[in-house]
Protein backbone atom coordinates (compact mmCIF):
# COMPACT_ATOMS: atom_id res chain seq x y z
CA UNK A 1 0.00 0.00 0.00
CA UNK A 2 2.84 2.37 0.90
CA UNK A 3 4.63 1.66 -2.37
CA UNK A 4 1.39 2.17 -4.32
CA UNK A 5 0.74 5.53 -2.66
CA UNK A 6 4.34 6.69 -3.08
CA UNK A 7 4.53 5.55 -6.70
CA UNK A 8 1.18 7.16 -7.53
CA UNK A 9 2.08 10.56 -6.02
CA UNK A 10 5.49 10.62 -7.73
CA UNK A 11 4.15 9.46 -11.11
CA UNK A 12 1.13 11.79 -11.20
CA UNK A 13 3.20 14.68 -9.83
CA UNK A 14 5.80 14.30 -12.58
CA UNK A 15 3.34 13.82 -15.44
CA UNK A 16 0.97 16.60 -14.40
CA UNK A 17 3.87 19.02 -13.97
CA UNK A 18 5.25 18.10 -17.41
CA UNK A 19 1.82 18.46 -19.04
CA UNK A 20 0.99 21.80 -17.45
CA UNK A 21 4.49 23.15 -18.06
CA UNK A 22 3.92 22.54 -21.78
CA UNK A 23 0.85 24.80 -21.67
CA UNK A 24 2.65 27.30 -19.44
CA UNK A 25 5.81 27.81 -21.47
CA UNK A 26 4.04 28.08 -24.85
CA UNK A 27 1.51 30.53 -23.34
CA UNK A 28 4.41 32.67 -22.10
CA UNK A 29 6.12 32.52 -25.49
CA UNK A 30 2.89 33.74 -27.12
CA UNK A 31 2.59 36.68 -24.76
CA UNK A 32 -0.27 35.31 -22.63
CA UNK A 33 -0.26 36.30 -18.97
CA UNK A 34 -0.39 33.21 -16.72
CA UNK A 35 -2.16 33.82 -13.42
CA UNK A 36 -1.65 30.45 -11.74
CA UNK A 37 0.29 27.21 -12.30
CA UNK A 38 -1.19 24.54 -10.04
CA UNK A 39 -0.20 20.94 -9.44
CA UNK A 40 -3.14 19.28 -7.70
CA UNK A 41 -6.50 20.64 -6.60
CA UNK A 42 -8.07 21.78 -3.34
CA UNK A 43 -6.24 23.09 -0.28
CA UNK A 44 -3.02 24.92 -1.14
CA UNK A 45 -0.03 23.34 0.63
CA UNK A 46 2.69 25.54 -0.86
CA UNK A 47 2.78 28.67 -3.02
CA UNK A 48 5.15 31.24 -4.41
CA UNK A 49 5.03 34.07 -6.98
CA UNK A 50 7.56 34.73 -9.72
CA UNK A 51 8.60 38.15 -11.07
CA UNK A 52 5.80 38.03 -13.68
CA UNK A 53 3.15 37.72 -10.97
CA UNK A 54 2.36 34.05 -11.72
CA UNK A 55 1.30 32.08 -8.64
CA UNK A 56 2.82 28.58 -8.41
CA UNK A 57 0.92 26.24 -6.08
CA UNK A 58 1.07 22.67 -4.81
CA UNK A 59 -2.35 21.45 -3.64
CA UNK A 60 -3.60 18.61 -1.47
CA UNK A 61 -5.48 16.46 -4.03
CA UNK A 62 -2.89 14.98 -6.47
CA UNK A 63 -5.32 14.08 -9.26
CA UNK A 64 -4.38 16.66 -11.88
CA UNK A 65 -3.48 20.29 -12.28
CA UNK A 66 -4.15 23.37 -14.37
CA UNK A 67 -2.70 26.55 -15.82
CA UNK A 68 -5.00 29.56 -15.35
CA UNK A 69 -4.46 32.28 -17.95
CA UNK A 70 -5.79 35.81 -18.17
CA UNK A 71 -9.10 35.58 -20.04
CA UNK A 72 -11.25 38.59 -20.85
CA UNK A 73 -14.48 36.56 -20.91
CA UNK A 74 -13.83 35.17 -17.43
CA UNK A 75 -12.63 38.43 -15.88
CA UNK A 76 -15.01 40.16 -13.47
CA UNK A 77 -13.41 43.55 -14.18
CA UNK A 78 -12.78 45.48 -17.35
CA UNK A 79 -9.27 44.79 -18.61
CA UNK A 80 -6.87 47.54 -19.56
CA UNK A 81 -5.51 47.73 -23.08
CA UNK A 82 -2.24 46.18 -21.89
CA UNK A 83 -4.08 43.34 -20.15
CA UNK A 84 -6.27 42.72 -23.19
CA UNK A 85 -3.12 42.31 -25.28
CA UNK A 86 -1.93 39.53 -22.91
CA UNK A 87 -5.35 37.85 -22.64
CA UNK A 88 -5.65 34.26 -23.90
CA UNK A 89 -8.94 34.81 -25.76
CA UNK A 90 -7.54 37.81 -27.64
CA UNK A 91 -4.77 35.76 -29.24
CA UNK A 92 -5.00 34.44 -32.81
CA UNK A 93 -6.63 30.98 -33.13
CA UNK A 94 -3.39 29.36 -34.27
CA UNK A 95 -1.64 30.65 -31.11
CA UNK A 96 -4.40 29.20 -28.92
CA UNK A 97 -4.11 25.89 -30.80
CA UNK A 98 -0.36 25.89 -30.09
CA UNK A 99 -0.98 26.52 -26.37
CA UNK A 100 -3.64 23.78 -26.12
CA UNK A 101 -1.46 21.29 -28.03
CA UNK A 102 1.62 21.98 -25.92
CA UNK A 103 0.47 19.91 -22.91
CA UNK A 104 0.03 16.62 -24.79
CA UNK A 105 3.17 17.29 -26.85
CA UNK A 106 5.13 17.78 -23.62
CA UNK A 107 3.82 14.39 -22.44
CA UNK A 108 4.93 12.74 -25.67
CA UNK A 109 8.40 14.29 -25.49
CA UNK A 110 8.73 13.22 -21.86
CA UNK A 111 7.69 9.65 -22.80
CA UNK A 112 10.47 9.50 -25.41
CA UNK A 113 12.95 10.84 -22.84
CA UNK A 114 11.83 8.29 -20.22
CA UNK A 115 12.17 5.43 -22.73
CA UNK A 116 15.61 6.72 -23.74
CA UNK A 117 16.71 6.76 -20.10
CA UNK A 118 15.28 3.27 -19.64
CA UNK A 119 17.39 1.88 -22.49
CA UNK A 120 20.48 3.69 -21.17
CA UNK A 121 19.96 2.19 -17.69
CA UNK A 122 19.20 -1.21 -19.18
CA UNK A 123 16.02 -3.25 -18.96
CA UNK A 124 15.70 -6.94 -18.13
CA UNK A 125 13.62 -8.68 -20.79
CA UNK A 126 12.33 -12.16 -21.61
CA UNK A 127 13.19 -13.80 -24.89
CA UNK A 128 10.16 -14.63 -27.11
CA UNK A 129 10.70 -18.36 -26.63
CA UNK A 130 7.68 -20.61 -26.15
CA UNK A 131 8.01 -22.64 -22.96
CA UNK A 132 4.56 -24.16 -22.77
CA UNK A 133 1.60 -24.72 -25.10
CA UNK A 134 -1.79 -25.54 -23.60
CA UNK A 135 -3.69 -28.47 -25.07
CA UNK A 136 -6.69 -27.70 -27.31
CA UNK A 137 -5.77 -23.99 -27.38
CA UNK A 138 -5.41 -21.51 -30.23
CA UNK A 139 -1.62 -21.89 -30.00
CA UNK A 140 -1.73 -25.70 -30.13
CA UNK A 141 -4.11 -25.61 -33.12
CA UNK A 142 -1.61 -23.32 -34.86
CA UNK A 143 1.09 -25.96 -34.36
CA UNK A 144 3.30 -24.11 -31.88
CA UNK A 145 5.53 -26.28 -29.70
CA UNK A 146 7.81 -25.58 -26.72
CA UNK A 147 11.18 -24.25 -27.89
CA UNK A 148 9.78 -22.19 -30.78
CA UNK A 149 11.17 -18.66 -30.99
CA UNK A 150 8.73 -16.03 -32.27
CA UNK A 151 10.64 -13.65 -34.54
CA UNK A 152 7.73 -11.69 -36.08
CA UNK A 153 3.98 -11.14 -35.71
CA UNK A 154 2.06 -9.88 -38.75
CA UNK A 155 5.38 -8.80 -40.23
CA UNK A 156 6.44 -6.84 -37.14
CA UNK A 157 9.81 -7.85 -35.66
CA UNK A 158 9.62 -9.38 -32.18
CA UNK A 159 12.59 -8.89 -29.83
CA UNK A 160 11.15 -9.75 -26.41
CA UNK A 161 8.12 -11.45 -24.88
CA UNK A 162 6.40 -8.14 -24.07
CA UNK A 163 6.50 -7.23 -27.80
CA UNK A 164 4.20 -10.20 -28.43
CA UNK A 165 1.85 -9.13 -25.64
CA UNK A 166 1.61 -5.58 -26.99
CA UNK A 167 1.05 -6.72 -30.57
CA UNK A 168 -1.56 -9.30 -29.54
CA UNK A 169 -3.36 -6.65 -27.46
CA UNK A 170 -3.83 -4.63 -30.63
CA UNK A 171 -5.54 -7.62 -32.29
CA UNK A 172 -8.19 -8.16 -29.60
CA UNK A 173 -11.68 -8.21 -31.07
CA UNK A 174 -10.56 -8.21 -34.72
CA UNK A 175 -11.16 -11.91 -35.37
CA UNK A 176 -8.36 -11.87 -37.96
CA UNK A 177 -5.58 -14.50 -37.99
CA UNK A 178 -2.28 -13.47 -36.42
CA UNK A 179 0.64 -14.47 -38.64
CA UNK A 180 3.70 -15.72 -36.79
CA UNK A 181 7.20 -16.18 -38.13
CA UNK A 182 8.70 -18.92 -35.95
CA UNK A 183 12.33 -20.03 -35.70
CA UNK A 184 12.45 -23.82 -35.18
CA UNK A 185 15.55 -26.00 -35.47
CA UNK A 186 17.36 -23.30 -37.42
CA UNK A 187 14.55 -22.83 -39.93
CA UNK A 188 11.81 -20.18 -40.16
CA UNK A 189 8.26 -21.46 -40.48
CA UNK A 190 4.98 -19.57 -40.72
CA UNK A 191 2.11 -20.27 -38.32
CA UNK A 192 -1.31 -18.67 -37.92
CA UNK A 193 -3.19 -18.04 -34.69
CA UNK A 194 -6.87 -18.18 -35.59
CA UNK A 195 -8.70 -15.71 -33.34
CA UNK A 196 -12.33 -15.99 -34.47
CA UNK A 197 -13.33 -17.50 -31.11
CA UNK A 198 -10.67 -15.73 -29.02
CA UNK A 199 -12.14 -14.25 -25.86
CA UNK A 200 -9.91 -12.33 -23.46
CA UNK A 201 -10.29 -9.71 -20.73
CA UNK A 202 -6.92 -7.91 -20.55
CA UNK A 203 -7.77 -6.56 -17.09
CA UNK A 204 -8.04 -10.08 -15.69
CA UNK A 205 -6.02 -12.38 -17.98
CA UNK A 206 -2.54 -12.61 -19.41
CA UNK A 207 -3.00 -12.01 -23.13
CA UNK A 208 -0.55 -14.63 -24.39
CA UNK A 209 -1.81 -17.20 -21.88
CA UNK A 210 -5.35 -16.66 -23.21
CA UNK A 211 -4.00 -17.81 -26.60
CA UNK A 212 -2.62 -20.93 -24.93
CA UNK A 213 1.06 -20.06 -24.87
CA UNK A 214 3.34 -19.20 -21.96
CA UNK A 215 7.01 -18.63 -21.32
CA UNK A 216 7.09 -21.22 -18.53
CA UNK A 217 5.25 -24.54 -18.09
CA UNK A 218 2.50 -24.65 -15.43
CA UNK A 219 3.95 -24.27 -11.95
CA UNK A 220 3.80 -27.28 -9.62
CA UNK A 221 1.65 -26.87 -6.47
CA UNK A 222 4.76 -26.25 -4.37
CA UNK A 223 4.65 -23.58 -1.65
CA UNK A 224 7.43 -21.02 -1.34
CA UNK A 225 6.34 -18.22 0.99
CA UNK A 226 3.65 -18.58 3.63
CA UNK A 227 2.57 -15.25 5.13
CA UNK A 228 2.74 -15.27 8.93
CA UNK A 229 -0.71 -15.13 10.52
CA UNK A 230 -2.31 -15.70 7.11
CA UNK A 231 -5.05 -18.26 6.50
CA UNK A 232 -2.51 -20.76 5.16
CA UNK A 233 -0.19 -20.40 8.15
CA UNK A 234 -3.12 -20.75 10.56
CA UNK A 235 -4.07 -23.96 8.77
CA UNK A 236 -0.58 -25.39 9.30
CA UNK A 237 0.89 -24.96 5.81
CA UNK A 238 4.65 -24.41 5.61
CA UNK A 239 7.17 -23.34 3.01
CA UNK A 240 8.26 -26.35 0.95
CA UNK A 241 4.92 -28.17 1.20
CA UNK A 242 3.63 -29.79 -1.97
CA UNK A 243 -0.15 -30.05 -2.34
CA UNK A 244 -1.20 -33.54 -3.49
CA UNK A 245 -4.98 -33.32 -3.24
CA UNK A 246 -7.85 -31.32 -1.75
CA UNK A 247 -11.09 -33.06 -0.80
CA UNK A 248 -9.97 -36.12 -2.81
CA UNK A 249 -9.37 -33.99 -5.94
CA UNK A 250 -5.85 -34.45 -7.30
CA UNK A 251 -3.87 -31.22 -7.62
CA UNK A 252 -1.26 -31.24 -10.40
CA UNK A 253 -0.62 -27.52 -10.98
CA UNK A 254 -0.52 -24.33 -8.95
CA UNK A 255 -3.37 -22.94 -11.03
CA UNK A 256 -5.61 -25.88 -10.04
CA UNK A 257 -4.74 -25.26 -6.40
CA UNK A 258 -5.61 -21.56 -6.69
CA UNK A 259 -8.96 -22.26 -8.37
CA UNK A 260 -10.02 -24.70 -5.65
CA UNK A 261 -9.04 -22.28 -2.87
CA UNK A 262 -10.79 -19.32 -4.56
CA UNK A 263 -14.00 -21.36 -4.88
CA UNK A 264 -14.19 -22.15 -1.13
CA UNK A 265 -13.90 -18.99 1.00
CA UNK A 266 -14.12 -19.75 4.74
CA UNK A 267 -14.91 -23.43 4.05
CA UNK A 268 -12.80 -26.19 5.70
CA UNK A 269 -11.05 -28.40 3.14
CA UNK A 270 -9.22 -31.68 3.71
CA UNK A 271 -5.82 -31.44 2.05
CA UNK A 272 -3.11 -34.04 1.53
CA UNK A 273 0.34 -32.48 1.40
CA UNK A 274 3.85 -33.83 1.00
CA UNK A 275 6.34 -32.50 3.53
CA UNK A 276 9.94 -33.69 3.65
CA UNK A 277 9.01 -36.86 1.77
CA UNK A 278 6.04 -37.77 3.98
CA UNK A 279 2.32 -37.41 3.27
CA UNK A 280 0.20 -35.55 5.80
CA UNK A 281 -3.43 -34.57 6.10
CA UNK A 282 -4.36 -31.00 7.03
CA UNK A 283 -7.68 -29.20 7.33
CA UNK A 284 -7.18 -25.86 5.63
CA UNK A 285 -9.69 -23.03 5.81
CA UNK A 286 -9.26 -20.26 3.20
CA UNK A 287 -9.89 -16.67 4.21
CA UNK A 288 -12.31 -14.43 2.32
CA UNK A 289 -11.62 -11.33 0.18
CA UNK A 290 -13.37 -9.42 -2.58
CA UNK A 291 -12.01 -9.75 -6.13
CA UNK A 292 -13.66 -8.46 -9.32
CA UNK A 293 -16.89 -7.89 -7.39
CA UNK A 294 -17.15 -11.36 -5.83
CA UNK A 295 -15.97 -13.05 -2.64
CA UNK A 296 -13.17 -15.56 -3.14
CA UNK A 297 -10.99 -17.68 -0.92
CA UNK A 298 -7.30 -17.06 -0.28
CA UNK A 299 -4.53 -18.52 1.87
CA UNK A 300 -1.70 -15.98 1.78
CA UNK A 301 0.80 -18.34 0.14
CA UNK A 302 2.93 -18.05 -3.00
CA UNK A 303 4.36 -20.67 -5.40
CA UNK A 304 7.96 -21.70 -5.75
CA UNK A 305 9.01 -20.29 -9.11
CA UNK A 306 12.05 -21.90 -10.75
CA UNK A 307 14.93 -19.59 -11.65
CA UNK A 308 14.74 -18.48 -15.26
CA UNK A 309 17.84 -19.50 -17.16
CA UNK A 310 20.00 -17.28 -19.34
CA UNK A 311 18.18 -18.78 -22.32
CA UNK A 312 15.06 -16.88 -21.26
CA UNK A 313 16.28 -13.69 -19.56
CA UNK A 314 18.51 -11.12 -21.23
CA UNK A 315 19.50 -7.49 -20.74
CA UNK A 316 18.56 -4.80 -23.25
CA UNK A 317 20.98 -1.90 -22.85
CA UNK A 318 22.14 0.60 -25.47
CA UNK A 319 24.50 3.48 -25.92
CA UNK A 320 23.11 7.02 -26.11
CA UNK A 321 22.77 7.03 -29.91
CA UNK A 322 21.19 3.57 -30.23
CA UNK A 323 18.84 4.35 -27.34
CA UNK A 324 17.38 7.27 -29.32
CA UNK A 325 16.28 4.99 -32.16
CA UNK A 326 14.93 2.35 -29.76
CA UNK A 327 13.01 4.92 -27.71
CA UNK A 328 11.29 6.29 -30.85
CA UNK A 329 10.36 2.74 -31.92
CA UNK A 330 8.87 1.97 -28.52
CA UNK A 331 7.06 5.33 -28.44
CA UNK A 332 5.51 4.74 -31.84
CA UNK A 333 4.34 1.26 -30.83
CA UNK A 334 2.81 2.42 -27.53
CA UNK A 335 0.97 5.28 -29.25
CA UNK A 336 -0.44 2.91 -31.87
CA UNK A 337 -1.64 0.52 -29.17
CA UNK A 338 -3.40 3.33 -27.30
CA UNK A 339 -5.21 4.53 -30.42
CA UNK A 340 -6.28 0.99 -31.31
CA UNK A 341 -7.56 0.32 -27.78
CA UNK A 342 -9.56 3.58 -27.72
CA UNK A 343 -11.11 2.70 -31.09
CA UNK A 344 -12.05 -0.77 -29.85
CA UNK A 345 -13.53 0.61 -26.64
CA UNK A 346 -15.69 3.01 -28.66
CA UNK A 347 -16.81 0.28 -31.07
CA UNK A 348 -17.44 -2.25 -28.29
CA UNK A 349 -14.82 -4.75 -29.47
CA UNK A 350 -13.33 -4.77 -25.97
CA UNK A 351 -15.16 -4.34 -22.70
CA UNK A 352 -15.35 -0.99 -20.91
CA UNK A 353 -14.40 -2.96 -17.78
CA UNK A 354 -10.80 -2.43 -18.93
CA UNK A 355 -11.00 1.29 -18.08
CA UNK A 356 -8.99 1.91 -14.92
CA UNK A 357 -8.97 4.81 -12.48
CA UNK A 358 -6.73 6.16 -9.71
CA UNK A 359 -6.50 2.85 -7.84
CA UNK A 360 -5.38 0.99 -10.97
CA UNK A 361 -2.80 3.70 -11.65
CA UNK A 362 -1.59 3.49 -8.05
CA UNK A 363 -1.29 -0.29 -8.26
CA UNK A 364 0.69 -0.04 -11.50
CA UNK A 365 2.88 2.72 -10.08
CA UNK A 366 3.63 0.71 -6.95
CA UNK A 367 4.43 -2.47 -8.86
CA UNK A 368 6.70 -0.64 -11.30
CA UNK A 369 8.47 1.24 -8.49
CA UNK A 370 9.20 -2.06 -6.75
CA UNK A 371 10.55 -3.39 -10.05
CA UNK A 372 13.37 -0.85 -10.18
CA UNK A 373 14.35 2.27 -12.11
CA UNK A 374 13.88 0.84 -15.61
CA UNK A 375 10.45 -0.56 -14.75
CA UNK A 376 9.28 2.76 -13.28
CA UNK A 377 10.60 4.70 -16.29
CA UNK A 378 8.61 2.45 -18.63
CA UNK A 379 5.48 2.96 -16.52
CA UNK A 380 5.98 6.75 -16.63
CA UNK A 381 6.39 6.65 -20.41
CA UNK A 382 3.30 4.47 -20.84
CA UNK A 383 1.16 6.65 -18.57
CA UNK A 384 2.48 9.85 -20.15
CA UNK A 385 1.41 8.60 -23.58
CA UNK A 386 -2.04 7.73 -22.25
CA UNK A 387 -2.33 11.23 -20.75
CA UNK A 388 -1.24 12.85 -24.00
CA UNK A 389 -3.52 10.77 -26.24
CA UNK A 390 -6.57 11.16 -23.99
CA UNK A 391 -6.14 14.94 -23.79
CA UNK A 392 -6.10 15.19 -27.58
CA UNK A 393 -9.53 13.57 -27.92
CA UNK A 394 -11.98 16.13 -29.41
CA UNK A 395 -14.03 16.34 -26.21
CA UNK A 396 -14.85 19.76 -24.73
CA UNK A 397 -13.06 20.33 -21.39
CA UNK A 398 -10.03 18.42 -22.71
CA UNK A 399 -7.24 20.03 -24.75
CA UNK A 400 -8.68 18.38 -27.85
CA UNK A 401 -11.91 20.31 -27.32
CA UNK A 402 -10.03 23.63 -27.23
CA UNK A 403 -8.18 22.65 -30.40
CA UNK A 404 -11.47 21.70 -32.10
CA UNK A 405 -13.13 25.05 -31.31
CA UNK A 406 -10.06 27.08 -32.26
CA UNK A 407 -9.67 25.15 -35.51
CA UNK A 408 -13.28 26.00 -36.39
CA UNK A 409 -12.51 29.69 -35.79
CA UNK A 410 -9.29 29.43 -37.80
CA UNK A 411 -11.16 27.93 -40.80
CA UNK A 412 -14.35 30.03 -40.75
CA UNK A 413 -12.92 33.27 -39.39
CA UNK A 414 -15.34 33.45 -36.47
CA UNK A 415 -15.81 31.51 -33.24
CA UNK A 416 -18.42 28.81 -32.82
CA UNK A 417 -21.68 30.39 -31.49
CA UNK A 418 -21.51 30.84 -27.72
CA UNK A 419 -24.68 28.80 -27.14
CA UNK A 420 -23.28 25.78 -28.98
CA UNK A 421 -20.00 26.09 -27.05
CA UNK A 422 -21.81 26.07 -23.69
CA UNK A 423 -23.86 22.99 -24.64
CA UNK A 424 -20.67 21.27 -25.80
CA UNK A 425 -18.86 22.16 -22.55
CA UNK A 426 -21.65 20.73 -20.41
CA UNK A 427 -21.73 17.59 -22.56
CA UNK A 428 -17.95 17.28 -22.20
CA UNK A 429 -18.16 17.64 -18.41
CA UNK A 430 -20.86 14.94 -18.34
CA UNK A 431 -18.75 12.58 -20.48
CA UNK A 432 -15.54 13.04 -18.49
CA UNK A 433 -17.39 12.90 -15.17
CA UNK A 434 -19.16 9.68 -16.15
CA UNK A 435 -15.89 8.10 -17.30
CA UNK A 436 -14.19 9.00 -14.01
CA UNK A 437 -17.05 7.54 -11.97
CA UNK A 438 -17.05 4.39 -14.12
CA UNK A 439 -13.25 4.04 -13.83
CA UNK A 440 -13.38 4.38 -10.03
CA UNK A 441 -16.23 1.84 -9.93
CA UNK A 442 -14.09 -0.58 -11.96
CA UNK A 443 -11.22 -0.02 -9.52
CA UNK A 444 -13.40 -0.79 -6.51
CA UNK A 445 -14.95 -3.92 -8.03
CA UNK A 446 -11.46 -5.22 -8.84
Amino acid sequence: MLWNTFGFIVAIGILVTIHEYGHFIIARWNGVRVLRFSVGFGQVLWRRFDRHGTEFTLCAIPLGGYVKMLNQQESEEQLTAEEQASSYDNKKPWRRIAIASAGPIANFLFAILALWCMYIVGVTALRPVVGYVEEASIASEAGLVPGDTIVAMNGERIVQWSDMQLHAAGQIGDGEPIQLEVMRDGYTVTKYLRTERWKVDPAKQDIMRSLGVAILPPLPPLLDKVIAEGAGARSGLMSGDRVISIDSQNIDTWEQFVQVIKAHPEQPLLAVIERQGQLRELTITPGRKSMHGENVGYLGVSPLIPDASNNVVFQRQYGAGEAVAESFKAFKKLCAIQLVMIKKLLTGKISADNIGGPLSIAEGAGASARGGVASFLYFLAFLSIILGVMNLLPVPVLDGGHILFDTYELIFGKPLPQGIQWVAWYAGIAIIGSLMIFAIYNDLTR
